[in-house]
């Protein structure tokens, strides 16, 4: 998979939650978590991208922690 820069991880929060209010609090609450993520499992923790799909998600071991969807909305 190749590597995305933190601007291309920012745009796709902008095509998941076209919305700048709802996309800069998810980003900031992705931040937040990675940040959790590293203190906790420093060598356990991955932020996944998959190739030609609009997605983005954080992987601590085996389970996916934090995947915004297209669309969503915060509670």
């Amino acid at each position: 998979m190749p590597t995305k820069s933190l601007p291309e991880i920012r745009q796709l929060f902008e095509k998941l939650l076209p919305d700048q209010t709802l996309h800069l609090r998810c980003l900031s609450l992705f931040a937040k978590s990675i940040r959790y993520a590293h203190c906790y499992a420093p060598n356990e923790w991955v932020v996944v991208v998959p190739s030609n799909r609009v997605e983005v998600r954080l992987t601590v071991g085996h389970l996916v922690t934090f995947a915004p969807e297209r669309g969503a909305g915060l509670l």
